[in-house]
């Protein structure tokens, strides 16, 4: 993102390597450039089913909400992201930089596009151009250490751009957050203390601040 920036490019599509796209994709959003400088597409999922993305991002409850958007439009705005696929313009990246890379993974997209909404406008085309190739997995430790510690980042990153949350307010949500992933690694997933250990790993180093590759994935790093 950051190279096609330098560079010059007006538009930058980005993705993860999981999805692939029908070759008419960049046409299509490219239709929609007069309506939104952040464009997404609809995506089936890896079951071929379409994945309902038409969700609004609360941010006094760090969390998504299902919003209904005119059906029979061809697009709806949105005011958040996913990097599965986005074309974003460099007046985006102008304005507000480039994505926090302190999330490392999961919910860094949530907060930029948060952030783009208040300038610019977000839409997401109900074209079905994008397959999910990934299944959808059980939650293992590694994505609930992420989805644990990056809530914490989320109310930070709000915090630091002037989104006023109290702290009681959030410190309910931290904590139902963490009893409901509990209650699920001990009653869905079956006990598992791997889980445990990673959603207290993720809730400490959210509360003190330690965001970006964490130190067990940098098994060669002496600090």
């Amino acid at each position: 993102m950051k190279a096609a920036y330098e560079k010059g490019f007006d538009w930058i599509w980005v993705t993860d390597d999981d999805v692939v796209f029908d070759r008419r994709s960049v046409e299509v959003m490219l239709k929609y450039k007069g309506i939104s400088k952040f464009i997404h597409l609809s995506k089936y999922e890896d079951s071929g089913q379409k994945y309902s993305w038409e969700l609004e991002f609360k941010p006094e409850k760090l969390t998504y909400i299902d919003v209904k958007n005119k059906p029979d439009a061809p697009y709806y705005f949105t005011n958040t992201a996913c990097f599965e696929g986005a074309l974003i313009h460099k007046s985006i990246i102008t304005k507000i930089g480039f994505p926090d890379s302190r999330f490392f993974i999961f919910g860094d997209d949530t907060i930029y596009g948060y952030l783009a909404s208040k300038n610019f406008k977000i839409i997401c085309i109900r074209e079905y151009l994008i397959h999910k190739l990934l299944k959808k997995q059980k939650e293992s430790p590694f994505t609930l250490y992420f989805r644990i510690r990056n809530t914490l980042l989320i109310y930070r990153c709000l915090k630091e751009n002037g989104v006023r949350i109290s702290k009681i307010k959030a410190l309910y949500i931290f904590t139902w957050t963490a009893i409901r992933a509990f209650l699920k690694a001990v009653l869905i997933l079956g006990f598992s203390r791997q889980h445990i250990n990673k959603l207290i790993d993720g809730f400490y180093d959210g509360l003190k601040g330690n965001f970006g590759v964490p130190k067990w994935l940098r098994p060669n790093d002496e600090n």
